[in-house]
C-alpha cells in the first residue's frame, strides 16, 4: 500500500519510461488502465489538431500577424513630367521658328548630390528678344547659365544655342556667345581698356577694333583708362557687357547685369538691352527684381516654357 500511493503521488512528474518501469510494482490491471488513459489522451490531441487544421483550410481567421500593410499605388490626377525616355511634347502655340531658337532645352536637370539645382527645365527663347528669369538668390539661376554654357555638365537633358547642340560644339556655339556668369572678374591692376585689351586677344577675329565702340556702348568711355581696381560694382557691371560685346555676339547672357547698378545706370542698361535687341540680338538675364525684369523684357518663362 506503501508503494501504491508513492508511485501515484510521483505519476504525474514522470516520463513514460519510468511509468512502465513502475508498473512493475503495481498490478498488470493498472498498467493497462494507465496506457489506455495516455492512449485517449493522445487522441485526443490529434483529433483537436485536425479540427483546427480543417477550419484553416476552410477559411477560418487565421493568425494574427505585426505586419505593415502595403500602400496602393498612387493615381496621378493629372498629367505628369515627360518620361526621360520619351521626347517632351512641344509647347502649345509655339512653333519653331525658321532659324529655330536662340536658347532650347528639353527635360534639363543638374543635381549637386541629393539637391536638384535645375529641375527638368523646358525653354525656348525666341531669336531677337530680350529674356528674363527670375529667382531668389539660391534658386539656381547662375547654375542654370553654367548648364546652357556647357561650363557645368547636366545630369540629363538636352541643350542648344542658336542651334548649336551644347556641349557636343560647345566652342562653335560660344564664339557667337557673350556671356556673364556670375560676376565679371578682370586684372584689378589694368585699366578697362587694358583688359579688354587681354579678351580681344585671346578671341581674335577682329575684335580688339571692338573694343571702343563697346566702351562707349556701355557708358565707359570716360573712365575707360582707369584701373578697375577703382570701378564701383555697378562699372564692372558694364565693363563686362562690354566684354560680351567683343563677340560682336547674336546671343548675350547676362547674370543678374542690375546687381550695384544705381537707378540712373539701370535705366542705362535697359536702353542698351533695348537697342541690343533692336539689331536682332537675344539677350538672355537672371534677376532678383521683378520690377526691373518688367522693364527690360518682352519675353517670360510663362511664355516660352513648356512644363
Amino acid at each position: 500500500m506503501t508503494r501504491e500511493c508513492r508511485s501515484a503521488t510521483m505519476a504525474p512528474v514522470m516520463n513514460s519510461s519510468t511509468l512502465l518501469a513502475a508498473g512493475t510494482t503495481v498490478g498488470h490491471q493498472h498498467i493497462r488502465y494507465g496506457l489506455l488513459l495516455i492512449a485517449i489522451v493522445a487522441l485526443g490531441g490529434l483529433g483537436l489538431a485536425a479540427v483546427h487544421l480543417t477550419r484553416r483550410a476552410r477559411g477560418g481567421r487565421p493568425e494574427r500577424r505585426m505586419t505593415t500593410p502595403e500602400r496602393p499605388a498612387r493615381q496621378p490626377s493629372g498629367p505628369g513630367p515627360a518620361s526621360p525616355h520619351r521626347p517632351p511634347s512641344p509647347p502649345s502655340g509655339l512653333d519653331r521658328p525658321a532659324g529655330g531658337w536662340a536658347v532650347e532645352t528639353h527635360g534639363l536637370t543638374k543635381r549637386f548630390g541629393s539637391t536638384v539645382a535645375v529641375d527638368d527645365v523646358e525653354l525656348l527663347v525666341p531669336r531677337g528678344s530680350a529674356f528674363g528669369y527670375l529667382g531668389p538668390n539660391g534658386a539656381g539661376k547662375t547654375t542654370l547659365i553654367r548648364t546652357l554654357l556647357g561650363l557645368t555638365r547636366a545630369d540629363s537633358g538636352t541643350t542648344a544655342l542658336l542651334g548649336i547642340p551644347v556641349p557636343a560644339q560647345r566652342s562653335r556655339a560660344l564664339a557667337r556667345i557673350g556671356a556673364i556668369v556670375d560676376e565679371p572678374r578682370f586684372h584689378p591692376h589694368l585699366s578697362g581698356r587694358d583688359n579688354l585689351r587681354l579678351l580681344a586677344a585671346a578671341r581674335g577675329g577682329g575684335a580688339e577694333q571692338r573694343i571702343d565702340p563697346a566702351l562707349d556702348r556701355v557708358g565707359l568711355a570716360d573712365r575707360a583708362g582707369d584701373k578697375v581696381a577703382e570701378y564701383s560694382m555697378g562699372m564692372r557691371q558694364r565693363l563686362g557687357v562690354a566684354a560680351c560685346l567683343l563677340a560682336d555676339p547674336d546671343l548675350l547672357i547676362l547674370d543678374e547685369p542690375m546687381n550695384g547698378l544705381d537707378p540712373a545706370g539701370m535705366h542705362d542698361m535697359r536702353t542698351m538691352i533695348t537697342s541690343l535687341t533692336g539689331e536682332g540680338r537675344t539677350v538672355v538675364l537672371s534677376s532678383h527684381l521683378l520690377d526691373e525684369v518688367e522693364r527690360t523684357c518682352d519675353r517670360s518663362p510663362s511664355s516660352t516654357t513648356a512644363g
